[in-house]
């Protein structure tokens, strides 16, 4: 991802793949968190109308949803099933996504839309225009934005 661009300014070599390890580390991560699945082939069990059931992930992205003694237990053992490296990117993003929002935009474009670091330039000077901002952007000032990023991922996320 990050090998897109090879700027003759900045960033040594080995900043660079140490962030694109990362990033792909924490798209891993990130990705994780959307259920790909909603159904399961099995019948509901009777807390719903009767048709395919929820799938296990598509339950754990909802939260609980029905507060019976047995849900309540099923839910504690779901809680304790989801890996802690994928709760701690999350919150890892959100804190990213608060603190300074413009690397977030940069990091979730990449990771995951999957957007050319060229196309997130055109992006953030189009926003600025159309906002009345001064700032313009280059590949080295979004790939600048996307490093300065993973390091405050990798920061709050522990490593």
């Amino acid at each position: 991802m990050a090998e897109a661009v090879a700027p003759k300014k900045g960033f040594p070599p080995q900043v660079l793949k140490q962030t694109q390890y990362w990033l792909r580390y924490f798209a891993d991560e990130w990705v994780a968190e959307v259920p790909l699945r909603i159904h399961t082939r099995a019948t509901d069990d009777g807390h719903g109308l009767g048709g395919p059931a929820f799938h296990h992930e598509f339950i754990n992205w909802l939260g609980q949803v029905c507060f019976c003694p047995a849900c309540i237990a099923g839910e504690k053992r779901r809680q304790r099933r989801n890996p802690d490296a994928r709760l701690k990117t999350t919150k890892a993003f959100r804190k990213l996504r608060k603190q300074a929002p413009r690397e977030f935009d940069a990091l979730y474009l990449l990771v995951i839309l999957h957007v050319p670091i060229e196309d997130i330039v055109e992006r953030f000077n189009r926003d600025a225009e159309r906002l009345g901002r001064p700032e313009r952007y280059d590949a080295y000032g979004v790939l600048t934005l996307i490093v300065l990023g993973v390091e405050k991922v990798r920061a709050w996320w522990g490593t």
